[in-house]
């Protein structure tokens, strides 16, 4: 019917469908046919000449479309990384325009953490932000969390029982365990404010 070539079978019978649609004094105007080409694919623009064409080229080719622009990918792979085109990279708000994006950037995020990516409106944001970073023993920063944790376990294992604080030698606990003890009975306080009472009671010291 022409010359045309298609390596893929099912192409082939596609094109072959609109040979047979057409009468015979049509089939001698194809290439005044191909110029024009009405039926457009708002996806890529590419154009058929029947929608029959189009509509299969478009279930084979944009099945993944973008909820926010016009669009379309045929893996969802790729569909994925788009979608971080819109997307804010501090808070991962979405917008559907790059200028959108840019102005909630710049408005939202004034306040950024120096140790990861994450940016706050407000300086309480960050503060409350940065004490992930922080050793709840020796303060210490860490950037990866990952890294944090190590560091916990491996340098901060003698554990007070009645307080917060840790320490990395068995001495250093026991040191510390005297400022819980009461110096007549050894009887043991998590506060210093009962510790203090407790201790008038051996004193006889009035508040």
């Amino acid at each position: 019917m022409c010359k045309n070539i298609y390596t893929c079978k099912n192409r082939l019978k596609i094109h072959e469908a609109t040979h047979k649609s057409k009468k015979p004094e049509q089939r001698k105007n194809i290439p005044a046919q191909k110029e024009n080409m009405k039926h457009k694919c708002t996806m890529c623009q590419k154009g058929f000449m029947y929608q029959a064409n189009l509509n299969v080229h478009t279930q084979k080719n944009h099945e993944y479309k973008c909820t926010l622009c016009p669009k379309s990918f045929t893996h969802s792979d790729c569909l994925k990384r788009h979608l971080k085109e819109h997307e804010c990279t501090f808070c991962e708000k979405k917008f559907a325009r790059k200028s959108h994006l840019n102005e909630h950037t710049q408005k939202s995020h004034v306040y950024k953490c120096t140790f990861c990516s994450k940016s706050f409106i407000q300086a309480a944001g960050l503060k409350r932000h940065s004490k992930e970073h922080e050793c709840v023993f020796c303060e210490k920063i860490f950037v990866r969390k990952d890294h944090l944790n190590v560091h916990t376990q491996k340098s901060h294992e003698y554990k007070c029982t009645l307080c917060p604080k840790s320490f990395i030698q068995s001495d250093g606990l026991k040191r510390h365990l005297k400022e819980h003890k009461c110096m007549f009975c050894e009887k043991m306080f998590a506060q210093r404010s009962h510790l203090d009472r407790h201790s008038r009671i051996h004193t006889g010291d009035k508040p």
